[in-house]
């Protein structure tokens, strides 16, 4: 009977850990590529069949005691909640905020870095980005609002197809309502719209679909 002599042992020791490493490592990589393909469970959301690219909007927000335009680019880099609303809104505005504070307050803080609540008024009458700043800085130091001109405004609620009725009153002194949805909108880091939650709004479940979203 013939043995293996040592440099043959030593030579398939070495050729089957090769081996085993080159498959690891090509597993590794597959599933990295394909982890986009990984089935999501999702209770809150619903994903856009491809992300949806959004056209040029420009409105204006409050930075520090200086007016800044932002516009389309600035929702690069960042995943953004996007909300619309008004501030003396009497209940579902209110509501709708506070779930996106706790929303926001749940998320670790390095996902915290990666993401930004925006509100964006239905009703620029009475909603400067002085008024605005003041109304979403309650619920998050963090938080963003954006104004402009009612056709600015319905413009950019348009490529969302977030559905309102603007007010056709012109005295800001008055009582009025404001017909809009409450879906909270998820455009990616590419500025691209990506998902939806639509109502009822339930914080938990959000978290839940949220971190599966930004893991992808």
């Amino acid at each position: 009977m013939t043995f293996p002599n040592k440099k043959n042992i030593i030579f398939l020791t070495i050729l089957i850990l090769t081996s085993t490493s080159i498959l690891i490592a090509g597993n590794f990589l597959y599933a990295s590529i394909n982890k986009q393909k990984i089935p999501l469970h999702l209770t809150a959301s619903t994903l856009y069949p491809s992300p949806k690219q959004l056209g040029n909007f420009s409105l204006v927000q409050m930075n520090g005691k200086e007016v800044d335009k932002f516009n389309e680019r600035k929702l690069q880099g960042q995943w953004h909640l996007v909300f619309m609303g008004y501030t003396s809104c009497p209940h579902i505005c209110p509501t709708e905020m506070h779930n996106l504070s706790q929303l926001y307050k749940m998320l670790p803080v390095e996902l915290q870095q990666q993401t930004q609540v925006i509100m964006v008024t239905t009703d620029p009458l009475k909603d400067t980005p002085e008024v605005l700043d003041v109304f979403v800085k309650k619920y998050h130091q963090d938080f963003i609002g954006l104004s402009g001109t009612k056709e600015q405004i319905a413009g950019f609620a348009k490529q969302f197809s977030m559905p309102f009725l603007p007010s056709e009153e012109t005295d800001k002194n008055k009582q009025y309502e404001v017909n809009h949805s409450a879906s909270i909108y998820l455009t990616n880091p590419d500025g691209d719209l990506f998902a939806v939650f639509s109502t009822p709004h339930d914080v938990d479940k959000m978290q839940a679909d949220l971190l599966q979203i930004i893991n992808l």
